[in-house]
């Protein structure tokens, strides 16, 4: 949903707790919570290879 976090303060424990009341597969969360900006990129790769 576009407004998982609309007008709020994302931090990582509040992430926690949104991912955890999410129907998510169990073994999913744990990945999902690991995820930082330092260590996940997402689609930027695939976006900028779109550009070139």
């Amino acid at each position: 949903p576009t407004d998982f976090t609309r007008g709020t303060r994302v931090e990582a424990d509040g992430m926690t707790q949104r991912l955890d009341r999410l129907p998510l597969p169990e073994a999913e969360k744990p990945r999902l919570k690991a995820m930082t900006p330092a260590n996940y990129i997402g689609r930027a790769v695939t976006l900028v290879d779109e550009l070139k």
